[in-house]
């Protein structure tokens, strides 16, 4: 099982939940649809900052939430990342971290 996966396809938040209960300890999908450019801003930045500057996935995803962002900003859509104890949602540019994932309603 891979410790990390990054589902860039739109509405890829179900088959994120399949890989953590396969056992993967962190996953990151997206929730809905997102444009392209949005989506490759974010897997540039997240990749540049796991890879190149040797953040944490949590990290990463925090640099990456904010290109994202930024390519669109004001975006109603929403990027989710998910480990085995906690669910990161990205609103309007801030990253909210409200505890364990329990289930797959949001």
């Amino acid at each position: 099982t891979p410790s990390l996966v990054l589902l860039s396809a739109g509405c890829s938040e179900e088959a994120g939940r399949a890989f953590l209960e396969a056992g993967c300890r962190t996953v990151i999908a997206i929730r809905g649809r997102l444009p392209e450019a949005q989506v490759t801003a974010f897997c540039a930045a997240f990749y540049g900052a796991l890879l190149d500057d040797g953040r944490t996935p949590r990290d990463a995803f925090a640099v990456a939430a904010a290109a994202a962002q930024r390519e669109r900003a004001g975006a109603r859509q929403s990027l989710v990342a998910s480990d085995a104890n906690s669910e990161d949602v990205l609103k309007n540019g801030a990253v909210d971290v409200p505890g364990r994932v329990t289930s797959a309603a949001s």
